[in-house]
């Protein structure tokens, strides 16, 4: 269960670490003592993919009770006194810097929650709350092993062949376990019952606008955004108040105006092709400019279910690039950022960094001059330290002559590339 405690307010934000963050410690050291019962339980609770949160935790809390209960009865922590020691001094030495370890850990969260209150005195006890699943788990492990090295030192040994629960406890561990797993059904049933009714009405009172955006072929065309832009005369507060959706698997949007009104519906608004979706902006039902679009007019608990919008394809050119340091080595882990000229006030196209293709190339929609530039991370120790080329500009526009291969070089002496863990 602690493995699913919200990672330290301190790692908020960050992907790196080796191996991992220090905040981390406590949930990495728990999570791995306890990886058999998760690993079991984590495809169980994959099944539901809209399960709230504390779902995975009804389904780890027996397995992790049962893999704890396996251990104790085939390694004997001296609490159910089954089984005789062997290698006393081992098993001590072993014991013991198990202790040392978790009493450590349990000793710098105290510390850490002690210099962050000091800090930060409002936040209250909301960050304790969050992490006082991991002390609790810190706080039982430390006893256990704790009762454990104190008995093996006694010289206290298990009896061979003990009978741990009679036939009559077992059977009421197996009940036990049935009422608790039906009380489970039953609670996440009831829990999921009240979130559909409860979004049912919301519905009803809410503004719905529904569609599928395709491809010229017909295919649904995944993880495109789509806007509906209120008809206003300011540009900037049209953009703020413009809501917008992306596409789920089937091509499908789902869009929830707050406020009525006269609105058109715009795909790729004011964003230029790219790699992943090679189209030009659309506007519904069919049109390449705002002026031709349809106009919405929009009514508190309006559903609305448009008519397809359909994209067309644009050819890919594909661009032999190449990245080196100033010496001439090539750097493979550098990653490239190319602007749409036409669209200046855009950042890259399709908000991503791209890699070369095993030909040595990347794909861009043609038709368009671009600027283009290479980056790579330096590992600073503490920092992170970026390096960058000069911008390169170069044309897709002809379809008969192949684009002229781009060079990028990258200035000073190769470094130590970051990555992340």
């Amino acid at each position: 269960m602690a493995w699913e405690v919200h990672t330290d307010w301190q790692c908020i934000g960050y992907d790196a670490g080796r191996p991992f963050w220090p905040c981390e410690t406590p949930n990495f050291i728990l999570g791995s003592l306890n990886a058999p019962a998760i690993v079991l339980a984590q495809p169980l609770a994959n099944i539901w993919r809209d399960a709230p949160l504390y779902f995975a935790y009804l389904v780890k809390l027996p397995l992790i009770l049962l893999w704890w209960w396996f251990l104790g009865t085939r390694l004997d922590f001296g609490l159910l006194g089954v089984g005789a020691y062997r290698h006393r001094r081992i098993w001590m030495g072993a014991l013991a810097a198990a202790l040392l370890a978790f009493l450590g850990l349990l000793g710098n969260w105290v510390w850490e929650e002690i210099l962050f209150h000091r800090s930060y005195p409002y936040v209250g006890g909301t960050r304790v709350l969050e992490e006082l699943p991991v002390c609790l788990w810190l706080v039982a492990l430390i006893s256990t092993f704790g009762v454990v090295a104190f008995n093996i030192a006694r010289g206290k040994s298990g009896l061979i062949g003990r009978v741990l629960a009679s036939p009559r406890t077992k059977r009421l561990a197996v009940l036990g376990f049935a009422v608790y797993c039906i009380g489970s059904v039953g609670f996440l049933w009831h829990v999921k019952s009240v979130e559909r009714r409860k979004q049912a009405e919301y519905d009803l009172r809410s503004m719905i606008i529904r569609g599928r955006v395709v491809d010229d072929r017909g295919l649904p065309v995944e993880a495109i955004e789509v806007s509906l832009i209120p008809l206003l005369d300011d540009i900037e507060t049209q953009s703020q108040q413009a809501v917008e959706d992306f596409t789920d698997v089937n091509g499908e949007y789902l869009l929830r105006p707050e406020v009525a009104g006269r609105y058109v519906l715009s795909v790729l608004w004011n964003a230029p092709p790219s790699t992943k979706h090679p189209f030009l902006t659309r506007y519904y039902p069919d049109a390449s400019d705002q002026s031709h679009a349809e106009i919405l007019e929009l009514t508190a608990a309006q559903h609305l279910s448009l008519a397809q919008v359909k994209l067309h394809r644009l050819r890919l050119a594909k661009v032999p690039v190449s990245v080196s340091w100033s010496n001439g080595k090539p750097e493979p882990d550098a990653y490239l950022f190319f602007t749409n000229t036409l669209f200046p006030n855009h950042g890259a196209i399709g908000n991503e960094t791209l890699h070369p293709d095993e030909d040595g190339t990347v794909p861009l929609p043609a038709g368009f001059d671009y600027r283009g530039n290479a980056q790579v991370d330096c590992d600073g120790g503490q920092t992170i330290n970026n390096q960058y080329t000069p911008k390169l500009t170069f044309s897709t526009k002809s379809t008969d002559i192949p684009v002229v291969p781009q060079h990028f070089v990258l200035p000073g002496n190769p470094c130590l590339v970051w990555h992340s863990k």
